[in-house]
């Protein structure tokens, strides 16, 4: 039983890294958009720096869902299935959207845009279409399925006059139901996940430093499942993360505290205490500790490839604050390394607020 289930989680590892290390190259553009950004560079590289930059964040950042479940399909998928799998990764995907949203749809439940658009719903827009916002766990829950369902029911053979639907073409209409089914149980099952964050975030506001801990923890743990948006967005822009007079105005959210205190420099005689929300290291100390670590244990004649892999991520960690990139490297490769991540994110925090 062990050695069947490491043997499944060493495929999936390798499967899961394959598309993220396209993350490594959009890393270096990313990069060197950042530089093109800076405040005193000439507009003309900062339009440009922009203009690229929103495009990656937009095309592939924004996009992880379904670049996972296409490139999972197809790295779990056996050899000669490979091609398919890939072709079914994306029509399972839009599949998936549709039924959701038809569903969401038919029962009046789609969320209605706020200030801050679908944020705070549950609900987000994929590829144009308004589903329940899963993050990349979508793309990797869809990725998986059509890789082990091509694996297991792609050498189905049928009657000579039903030929032309055997193998990967009987796996696509199994698909076609079990993706409908999954779709419309993603509309009530999510929710209460939704709630369940909600009611964190509400809790970490009320235990001073422990509560910046939980949240960084918690910020970093729920990444993968794209669940890490209901905890920062609330805390930004909302009373949740606080509430300040400056300069006669009132100020809701952390993050919209910060901006005005800076607006208003001169009349400000201590920081409010939200800025423990936006004060860490996380986002530039850990990335250079984390890539330091895994270039250190790597095998010496691979330092230089792994070297040339960290590095872009580093530099877009620190000059733009993704950190996906490089947190995506070792995510799925090793969990417990991952919620060691996760408590020292969080602990990035609370030292910082103290």
């Amino acid at each position: 039983m062990k050695e069947k289930f490491m043997k499944s989680a060493s495929i999936f590892s390798k499967a899961i890294i394959q598309p993220v290390m396209f993350m490594a190259v959009t890393g270096i553009v990313l990069s060197i958009c950042a530089i093109l950004k800076l405040e005193f560079m000439p507009q003309f590289t900062k339009d440009i720096g922009n203009f690229i930059f929103n495009i990656l964040s937009g095309g592939m950042i924004g996009q992880l869902s379904v670049i996972f479940a296409v490139g999972i399909a197809a790295a779990l998928a056996k050899p000669k299935y490979k091609t398919d799998a890939a072709i079914l990764g994306i029509v399972t995907f839009m599949i998936f959207l549709f039924a959701n949203n038809s569903w969401l749809t038919l029962t009046h439940r789609l969320a209605k845009a706020g200030e801050f658009g679908l944020y705070g719903t549950g609900q987000g827009t994929i590829l144009g279409l308004q589903v329940v916002d899963m993050g990349v766990f979508l793309g990797i829950m869809i990725g998986c399925l059509v890789g082990v369902m091509v694996n297991k029911f792609g050498d189905i053979k049928l009657h000579k006059y039903l030929a032309p639907y055997e193998g990967t073409k009987s796996v696509y209409i199994i698909l076609i139901f079990v993706t409908i089914i999954l779709a419309i149980a993603a509309t009530y099952i999510w929710p209460v996940v939704n709630k369940l964050v909600e009611a964190i975030v509400k809790t970490t506001t009320t235990t001073g430093s422990i509560g910046f801990f939980f949240y960084g923890f918690l910020n970093r743990l729920l990444l993968p499942l794209g669940l890490h948006h209901f905890l920062w967005m609330p805390l930004f822009y909302t009373p949740l993360g606080g509430t300040a007079q400056i300069a006669g105005h009132v100020y809701n959210g952390a993050y919209n505290i910060w901006l005005a205190e800076l607006g208003h420099a001169s009349s400000i005689t201590s920081m409010h205490p939200s800025i423990g929300y936006l004060a860490n290291f996380g986002s530039i100390s850990l990335p250079i500790g984390i890539a330091f670590a895994m270039w250190k244990t790597a095998k010496p004649q691979n330092r230089k490839k792994v070297a040339g892999i960290l590095i872009p991520t580093v530099v877009t960690a620190f000059m733009a604050g993704v950190t996906e990139p490089l947190e995506f490297l070792f995510l799925f490769l090793s969990p417990i390394l991952w919620l060691a991540h996760a408590v020292v994110y969080g602990l990035s925090l609370l030292i910082t607020n103290l």
